[in-house]
């Protein structure tokens, strides 16, 4: 993956480009889709630092992938960052303490947050990574490479805001450089962190990183609600069939029903069957 993005990247790229770039050089091998909002993409969540609610955008990128063979779908929430030097000298980038709390701690969405996300869309899982930072950085080689992190093992050098407002803050990565590991339920394995894109996106395709999304009925209504707006592509089509496989017939109704006046608005999808295209 670095060879072949830094073969494409452009320094004007924006996190969100350099992301669709890592997806189209992903379409030789997977069934990809990238599906991109122009406006904002709001929830709330109480904050416990200020005592009171905070409004903060649930992330810049939500991946979904998902293995029709293995009946396995991952979800995570992803912060993009972009970092114009080498993070592997102090380990720390810029953020917002607010973004960094909701996708650190991962706490109830409230009822009004406009997507009308199930409230534990981002709590229902074991594993950390449902919330997450990607930082592209530029290495000691002039390159473009990515540091990813699970929120909750970044370290945040500030001092927390006592009120409500934009609070920038320095966070900072764990000085290990890889980490594999069993999740809070010690079965499932996730990816903690790597300076390394290539790591990471073997990781991606492994299933290694965020929650698994097929024990939560009601997540599951809410994606395939999401989808079936979408244009039609062979990897939305394949992820609404394996949403489907899930569920027994009839069962649908009911659950739907909770979901179903959803607004059709979400963060920037990138979406991956990590089972490889069949060969021609």
């Amino acid at each position: 993956m670095k060879a072949q993005l830094n073969a494409v990247w452009k320094t004007v790229d924006t996190e969100v480009d350099i992301f669709r770039k890592m997806s189209n050089i992903l379409k030789v091998n997977y069934h990809v889709a990238f599906i991109e909002e122009t406006h904002q993409h709001s929830i709330t969540y109480y904050s416990p630092t200020v005592r009171r609610n905070a409004i903060r955008e649930l992330s810049d990128l939500w991946i979904i992938a998902f293995s029709p063979s293995k009946k396995r779908i991952k979800t995570t929430f992803l912060q993009a960052k972009y970092h114009n030097s080498n993070i592997l000298l102090a380990r720390i980038f810029r953020a917002d303490f607010f973004q960094f709390e909701l996708l650190s701690t991962r706490p109830s969405l409230l009822k009004g947050s406009i997507f009308n996300f199930p409230p534990d869309a981002l709590s229902f899982g074991c594993c950390n990574s449902v919330g997450c930072y990607g930082v592209f950085y530029i290495d000691s080689t002039a390159t473009i490479d990515m540091a990813y992190c699970s929120a909750n093992l970044l370290t945040n050098r500030s001092v927390a805001p006592k009120r409500y407002r934009q609070a920038p803050v320095n966070l900072v990565f764990p000085s290990v450089p890889i980490s594999v590991s069993n999740c809070n339920c010690n079965v499932c394995t996730e990816l903690n962190y790597t300076y390394d894109i290539d790591f990471f996106t073997q990781n991606l395709l492994e299933l290694n990183i965020g929650a698994e999304l097929q024990v939560h009925p009601q997540m599951l209504s809410f994606v395939k609600n999401i989808m079936i707006r979408m244009s039609n592509t062979i990897a939305i089509n394949q992820l609404i069939n394996t949403i489907d496989s899930f569920v027994e017939s009839g069962l649908w109704d009911m659950i739907n029903e909770s979901t179903k006046n959803i607004n059709p608005g979400n963060p920037n999808i990138f979406i991956i069957n990590v089972d490889e295209k069949a060969s021609d």
